[in-house]
């Protein structure tokens, strides 16, 4: 899909510091030290409607535009469905990292993975409003959550 929020290909150079290239990756031989957060979720009880957990088209759609409204870079996404009634499984690959979402709609389940890691800033807030807004429109009865410092 092309939508605004997508940037086909590397993003435009922007000046780097002497660990990282214009990309905002570390340049070879330089230790990693670009703040991150991995959030990772299993959300039971959800009482969401089917479509978000039996329809790849319709998670699809609604993970993108939630990404965007959480202000991340889409670079791509690949949603699979498991046959009518049966769950999904999908990933938004970030400029900043991922979204991963899994389903069972035969269990009220979801699992959702997401990770944002940046030399140029720390996406920590976007993470945390990705993750919300998903957790929100899934409305689980019990959700656990995992929050991992990544530096």
């Amino acid at each position: 899909m092309n939508d605004q929020n997508e940037r086909p290909g590397r993003a435009t150079p922007i000046a780097a510091s002497g660990s990282e290239h214009a990309d905002g990756h570390a340049a070879p031989g330089c230790a990693s030290r670009a703040p991150g957060l991995h959030l990772i979720g299993d959300l039971h009880g959800c009482r969401t409607g089917a479509a978000r957990m039996t329809d790849a088209g319709a998670l699809e759609a609604f993970c993108r535009q939630a990404v965007a409204d959480a202000g991340l870079t889409i670079v791509g996404s690949l949603f699979h469905s498991f046959g009518a009634g049966q769950g999904v499984t999908g990933a938004v690959v970030l400029a900043e990292s991922h979204l991963a979402i899994h389903t069972w709609p035969e269990d009220a389940l979801v699992t959702l993975d997401v990770y944002v890691c940046n030399y140029r800033g720390d996406s920590s807030a976007r993470a945390e409003a990705l993750f919300g807004a998903l957790q929100q429109a899934f409305a689980p009865t019990d959700a656990r959550v995992h929050r991992v410092g990544r530096r």
